[in-house]
C-alpha cells in the first residue's frame, strides 16, 4: 500500500530480530490543508525481563524469536480519544493507518532487541487541534493476515478489544508470508485497571520531525500465540539405550517400569515374569492437543490481584503473564496421525528446523473474569488444559539393538500377547454362544398304518463360537465408553462378534445362548455380543502403539500449593513452554486403532485420559516469554 493522503512512520525498537532495522519511509507529500504534525513512535516488545518462578521481578533468560516469527510484513495503527473513541487522522475520516513500505536502515545498540523498526509518524489534518484530541494508540503488526476480520471500518478502543478470531485468521500456522499477528500489549496499570493502548499527550505531537524523535511514544508489542516445543533429556536413571534401529532409523529407548506400592520400581516384561524380555518405549513424534479454537486479538486481562496475587502482571514492563479465554472456547481434538512433530534429541532448536520441532496455539488460560481456570470433575467433564501429546511405540530390542514392535494386551491383571489374552477373556463364555445352520441338516419322520405320513422334526446343525469369530473394537466403538468424560473406559477394548462368520454350511442370522438346562435361547447379534463384552475390557497396545500427555504447565512446582488452579495449568500468548522428557513409567494409554491407512479421514479422534494411576510420565517444563524462562515441573501420571 502506498501513501496517499498523508504519510505516517515510527521511529524507535521493535523487539523481534537480531540486529537489524527498519524504516517506514513516506513516498508523497502530504496533501491535507492543515500543518503537518509529527509524532514518533517506539514499538518495543514487552521487557526482557519476565515472571520466573513466580516472581515478576526476577530477570530470567531470553531467546530470539526465528525470522519467521519476527519479521513485520504490514501494519496498523488505530488512534483514539481519551474515552477510547475513533479519532479521525486522516483526510478520508479513517482513524486507523496501515502500511507495508518497510525498509532495512541500521542496527540497534540494545543488547535485548531483535529488531529496529524506524520511522515517524506526520499527520496532515486539516483540524489543526488534531494534536491536543489524540490520546491513545494501538498497534497491529503483521494486520494483512487478519484484514478480514479487522474490517474497513473505524473502531473504538473496546470495539478492537471486542474482536475474537480463530486459529486461522490469529496465524497459529505462522506463514512466513504473512508474518504473526502482533498487538499492542495488555497488561494492569498502577491501579490493576487493564489496558493496552499507548499515552499519547500534546506534547508528543510536535511541529518537525527532529523535534519529534525527541519525545518518542513507546508502543509494546506481543505476538497472538504461544509456542511449544520438547526435548529428550533423559535421568541417568533410567539407563536408556541409545542408537537403537528401527524402520530405517536411530532412538533412544526407554526401559519401562512400573511403580510398585511400597515405592519400588519394577521391570515391565512382555508376560510379566521377571524372567521376561524387558519392553522399551521409543518417543517417535508429539503434537499439541486440546487446544483452543479462538482467542482475543488482543488479550484480555483484569483486575486479578485479589485472586492471583502479584505474578500475574508486572505493569512497569508493560506486559502480563496470564489472560481471559473469550466465551464458547472449544478444544481441539486431533486423530494420532497428527502427532507430527520431533523431539529434539541433542544439540539446540533452530530456525532451519522450526516447522517440525515447534507447535503454536492460542492461549488457553482464564474461563471466565475472575481470572481463574475452571476446575473440573473427571467423572463429568474432560481437561479444559492443553497439553503435549507424545506418541510412542512399545518395543523389544534384539542384541543387534534392532526394535521390534510388540502387541501386548492387559485383563484382569494378567499381562500377555493380544491372543493370548484373548484367549483368556474367552474362556469365560466358551460354549455359551453359538450360531445355527440357516437350512435344517436332518429330517426325521413316521408313516400311519393307513400310510399317511406323519411330519417329522427338522434338526438344525448348532456351532459353538469360536475366540477365532470375535475381535476387539474400542470401548467408544463398543459402546461402553464415551468421549464426554475422562473417567470412562475409552482405553479399554472388549470382544465382539466379527461381521462375517463362516462355518461349512450355510449359517442364518441369528444365534443362541446355551442355558444351564440346555436348552437354547434365541440371541440378537448385540444381546451376544453384550455376553462376550461382559467380561470386561483389556488394555490392547496393537502394534505397539501407545501415548503419554503432558498438562502444559504455566507456573512453576514451586507454587503448586498456592496456585494449583490460579495459574499453574495454562497457555498464555507471548511464551515458549519447552517441555523435556526426563522420565517415564509404565506402558502408556494404550492405542487400539491407531491409523487405517487406506482411509486416514477415519484415524480415531484422541481424548486425553489415565487409564490408571500406575504408569507415569516425567517431564520438565521451562516455560519462554519468547524469552527463556527455566522452570522445572515433575509430572507422574
Amino acid at each position: 500500500m502506498r501513501f496517499n493522503k498523508f504519510f505516517m512512520g515510527i521511529m524507535g525498537a521493535l523487539a523481534l530480530s537480531a540486529c537489524s532495522s527498519e524504516e517506514v519511509m513516506p513516498d508523497q507529500k502530504p496533501d491535507g490543508e492543515g500543518e503537518p504534525r509529527f509524532m514518533t513512535v517506539a514499538i518495543r516488545n514487552a521487557h526482557p525481563n519476565t515472571r520466573a518462578n513466580g516472581d515478576p521481578s526476577t530477570t530470567g533468560d531470553y531467546e530470539e524469536g526465528y525470522d519467521s516469527e519476527n519479521n513485520i510484513k504490514s501494519l496498523r495503527f488505530y488512534f483514539f480519544d481519551g474515552n477510547g473513541a475513533p479519532i479521525a487522522i486522516q483526510s478520508n475520516g479513517k482513524n486507523f493507518y496501515e502500511t507495508d513500505e518497510i525498509e532495512n536502515t541500521g542496527t540497534s545498540d540494545m543488547p535485548n532487541v531483535e529488531k529496529v523498526l524506524n520511522a515517524v509518524i506526520v499527520i496532515n489534518s486539516t483540524d489543526n487541534e488534531i494534536g491536543s484530541k489524540i490520546k491513545k494508540m494501538v498497534a497491529v503488526a503483521n494486520y494483512k493476515s487478519i484484514e478480514a476480520k479487522l474490517g474497513s471500518d473505524n473502531l473504538s478502543l473496546s470495539g478492537l478489544q471486542a474482536i475474537v478470531g480463530s486459529e486461522v485468521e490469529l496465524n497459529v500456522a505462522a506463514d512466513p508470508a504473512t508474518g504473526f499477528v502482533m498487538t499492542s500489549s495488555s497488561f494492569a496499570d498502577a491501579n490493576g485497571n487493564p489496558c493496552c493502548a499507548a499515552e499519547i499527550t500534546e506534547a508528543n505531537i510536535r511541529q518537525s520531525r527532529e523535534e519529534a524523535l525527541k519525545y518518542p511514544v513507546d508502543v509494546y508489542v506481543e505476538r497472538a500465540v504461544a509456542k511449544v516445543r520438547v526435548k529428550a533429556d533423559w535421568d541417568d536413571t533410567m539407563k536408556v539405550l541409545t542408537d537403537v534401529k528401527y524402520d530405517g532409523k536411530t532412538y533412544t529407548a526407554i526401559p519401562l517400569t512400573s511403580k510398585l506400592a511400597n515405592g519400588s520400581q519394577k521391570p515391565i516384561t512382555v508376560d510379566n515374569k521377571e524372567d521376561g524380555k524387558q519392553v522399551y518405549a521409543i518417543f517417535r513424534s508429539w503434537n499439541l492437543w486440546w487446544t483452543a479454537d479462538k482467542s482475543y486479538l488482543i488479550k484480555k486481562v483484569g483486575n486479578w490481584y485479589s485472586q492471583l496475587g502479584d505474578w500475574w502482571n508486572h505493569y512497569s514492563y508493560h506486559r502480563s503473564y496470564w489472560a481471559q479465554n473469550p466465551d464458547g472456547v472449544k478444544l481441539n481434538k486431533h486423530p494420532h496421525n497428527f502427532a507430527s512433530k520431533n523431539i529434539l534429541a541433542s544439540g539446540s532448536f533452530s530456525a532451519a528446523n522450526v516447522a517440525n520441532e515447534a507447535a503454536y496455539c492460542l492461549e488457553n488460560a482464564a474461563e471466565n473474569d475472575n481470572g481463574l481456570m475452571g476446575t473440573y470433575n473427571p467423572d463429568n467433564a474432560t481437561t479444559p488444559r492443553t497439553l503435549v501429546y507424545l506418541s510412542a511405540l512399545l518395543v523389544t530390542i534384539d542384541g543387534n539393538k534392532e526394535a521390534k514392535p510388540v502387541e501386548l494386551a492387559e485383563w484382569a491383571s494378567t499381562r500377555g500377547t493380544v491372543d493370548a489374552i484373548k484367549a483368556s477373556m474367552f474362556k469365560v463364555n466358551e460354549n455359551v454362544v453359538y450360531l445355527r445352520s440357516a437350512a435344517p441338516i436332518t429330517t426325521t419322520s413316521s408313516t400311519n398304518q393307513d400310510g399317511t405320513i406323519i411330519s417329522g422334526e427338522q434338526t438344525y446343525g448348532l456351532y459353538a463360537v469360536k475366540v477365532g469369530d470375535l475381535h476387539f473394537v474400542s470401548g467408544l466403538d463398543a459402546g461402553m465408553a464415551n468421549g464426554d468424560v475422562e473417567n470412562s473406559p475409552r482405553y479399554l477394548s472388549y470382544l465382539v462378534l466379527n461381521d462375517n462368520i463362516s462355518r461349512d454350511v450355510e449359517l442364518d442370522s441369528k444365534f443362541y445362548k446355551k442355558n444351564v438346562d440346555g436348552t437354547y435361547s434365541e440371541l440378537t447379534r448385540e444381546e451376544a455380543n453384550a455376553i462376550f463384552k461382559s467380561v470386561g475390557g483389556a488394555k490392547v497396545w496393537n502394534t505397539g502403539n501407545t501415548y503419554y500427555y503432558h498438562e502444559i504447565n504455566h507456573l512453576g512446582p514451586s507454587n503448586v500449593p498456592a496456585y494449583e488452579q490460579k495459574g499453574y495449568y495454562g497457555v498464555v500468548r507471548n511464551h515458549i513452554y519447552e517441555v523435556a522428557l526426563n522420565n517415564v513409567y509404565g506402558l502408556g494409554t494404550p492405542v487400539l486403532t491407531p491409523e487405517d491407512l487406506d482411509d486416514p479421514d477415519s484415524w480415531e479422534d484422541i481424548i486425553p485420559q489415565k487409564p490408571t494411576n500406575e504408569f507415569y510420565l516425567g517431564a520438565r517444563v521451562n516455560i519462554l516469554s519468547w524469552r527463556v524462562v527455566p522452570n522445572s515441573v515433575k509430572l507422574e501420571w
